[in-house]
């Protein structure tokens, strides 16, 4: 049975042949190459699209999908959150986040007052707060003098430098416009 879990974002539709800007989980995304698809939710169905070609330019990745020909067909699959088969995978989000902490009591409320540095924007903002949802940590932030709640998602998170108090994100875009 598939059992679905974020993997990653797409963002916008990049050259003729359909090809898309996303940022995959950096913790499996060579074993989500390796599978050859990744799953997208249109109209509330999980819908799977499989990998014809892929290249990497710039911390960015272009990833072409097969029966998608043109920027038109591959445009209703920009700016959504792309899934894998967590049964497919050695390590899943959770697991890499609690390996990482295993001789900790850390948690994500020890990371008030962190700067969150999005690498897609280049926005830094401090955390004046944590908050738990049933779902999910959210960080409370302050840009552009505007509370914004930015997902403490795992697969989001690609660096926490404890020493500089930096967690270096890569955020989906129009996240701090929300």
């Amino acid at each position: 049975m598939i059992q679905l879990i974020e993997a990653g974002h797409s963002y916008k539709v990049h050259g003729i042949k359909g090809e898309l800007k996303l940022s995959l989980d950096a913790n499996f995304k060579n074993e989500i190459l390796q599978q050859g698809v990744l799953f997208f939710n249109l109209d509330g169905n999980d819908v799977p699209f499989f990998i014809e070609s892929y290249r990497a330019k710039e911390d960015a990745l272009y990833m072409k999908f097969k029966e998608l020909e043109s920027p038109e067909a591959a445009r209703e699959l920009s700016n959504k959150i792309i899934y894998t088969d967590k049964n497919k995978l050695q390590n899943t989000p959770d697991q890499v986040f609690e390996d990482t902490n295993e001789d900790s009591e850390e948690s994500f409320e020890d990371f008030i007052e962190y700067i969150i540095l999005d690498k897609n924007t280049g926005i830094q903002t401090k955390i004046i707060g944590i908050e738990e949802y049933p779902s999910q940590w959210m960080a409370l932030c302050i840009v552009n003098n505007k509370e914004v709640m930015i997902p403490m998602r795992v697969e989001w998170i690609e660096q926490i430098d404890d020493i500089n108090q930096l967690i270096t994100m890569n955020l989906p875009d129009g996240i701090f416009e929300l």
